[in-house]
């Protein structure tokens, strides 16, 4: 099922307005152009971009045949990514860490746990650092 309108009210009730499925050709063949932006007042919020409508497709498609129990998710920025694996995944327990490094990461891991948490997913983001870490997260939070 489309999570595309779900996910995009969940930001814009925030007043993040997400721009996602631009053409690189209509902005001077910019190859992030695919990716999701987050604008708020105009301006880019997020250094870290969401996954593209085509990858949105591609994981509809995809958890369409296959039901993890479990995911696990390498950086989050504003959570785009994170909470559209969660809306994908009903049954499964979603887990993302950011090192919080990029501008606004921690701010965007506290709005994707919120988020997460006032709209009932089983979604949680960590602010951890890839590789050194992953492994204490997966045990804490996966049970091994």
């Amino acid at each position: 099922m489309p999570i595309l309108p779900h996910l995009y009210r969940l930001y814009l009730s925030r007043g993040y307005l997400p721009l996602v499925g631009l053409s690189p050709t209509a902005f001077g063949a910019f190859p992030l152009a695919t990716y999701t932006w987050l604008l708020q007042d105009g301006k880019s919020f997020t250094q870290g971009l969401g996954i593209s409508m085509q990858e949105l497709y591609f994981f509809e498609c995809l958890f369409e045949v296959l039901k993890p129990a479990r995911v696990f998710a390498i950086g989050n920025s504003f959570g785009w990514s994170t909470l559209a694996l969660s809306l994908l995944n009903p049954q499964a327990k979603v887990v993302a860490i950011d090192a919080g490094y990029d501008v606004n990461s921690v701010e965007g891991i506290d709005l994707t746990n919120a988020i997460a948490q006032e709209n009932g997913l089983n979604c949680k983001v960590v602010q951890k650092v890839s590789p050194a870490d992953v492994p204490a997260v997966i045990g804490q939070e996966f049970d091994g």
